[in-house]
């Protein structure tokens, strides 16, 4: 717990610093992302609850996001892992869509779905669909055949064979995945979130732009950065909880 209290000393150090009014001369202005300004702004945003259900909102999108990315993600991983044809086949036009930024599908989105918190999920599942699924084929290429063949010649086969035997096995790397997933997710959010919607973490930090009110986007940067490390903390507990998670 010492060493990263330092760090975090340390940051609070060169952020105060770096924002000290002494010195910002014409730049003075700057003194309003200063931990001074920003962290009474974030109580303020935080008790009065309009912070609040605006993460609640961009919490809501990323989680069902994630569900969705993670029932598509796993079973199309199952068959690339299970089947070396399906991956020869479509080993090229996976990669290729894996490259394809997830804001360059934000068009797309707005024209098939319109401006709203569908096409704001449906970003979601673009960017974390493809660690998931990667993450899952590539844990199945790492199993013991043998393994594989003693779990069949005690009658394991088809569903039976995925749920109790594979899955359980390649678990770890499957929450490696979602770990990776979580992280992306979180980046598009607040992008997608400055798209047209009227709600949500990205929009509330394009309205404190736009009202010119720099300690309150501070403080929105700070709440975005605070939660996306909970989230990755929750997924790590949640890998550790989970039955045949750890090695």
């Amino acid at each position: 717990m010492l060493r990263p209290a330092l760090g975090t000393a340390l940051m609070m150090g060169l952020w105060w610093g770096g924002t000290h009014p002494s010195w910002l001369g014409s730049h003075a202005f700057l003194a309003s992302f200063s931990p001074a300004e920003t962290l009474p702004a974030l109580w303020h945003l935080v008790s009065s609850g309009t912070l609040t259900a605006h993460a609640l909102l961009s919490l809501k999108r990323v989680l069902i996001g994630l569900a969705l990315a993670i029932g598509l993600s796993v079973p199309i991983g199952l068959i690339l892992g299970l089947r070396p044809l399906a991956e020869q086949t479509m080993l090229v036009p996976l990669h290729v869509l894996r490259t394809v930024s997830p804001l360059s599908w934000t068009p797309l989105a707005i024209i098939l779905l319109g401006v709203g918190d569908l096409a704001v999920i449906a970003l979601i599942v673009v960017a974390t669909i493809w660690p998931i699924l990667f993450s899952t084929a590539a844990g199945i290429r790492q199993l013991e055949p043998g393994w594989l063949l003693m779990a069949r010649s005690v009658g394991a086969r088809g569903v039976h064979l995925v749920a109790h035997v594979i899955l359980p096995a390649i678990l770890p790397q499957i929450i490696g995945g979602v770990r990776l997933a979580v992280g992306l997710a979180w980046v598009v959010l607040v992008p997608a979130e400055m798209l047209g919607v009227s709600s949500g973490l990205g929009y509330f930090l394009l309205n404190t732009r736009d009202r010119l009110a720099y300690a309150e986007l501070m403080a929105t940067i700070l709440a975005i950065g605070v939660i996306g490390l909970g989230l990755d903390v929750g997924v790590r507990q949640l890998a550790k909880a989970l039955p045949g998670a750890r090695r």
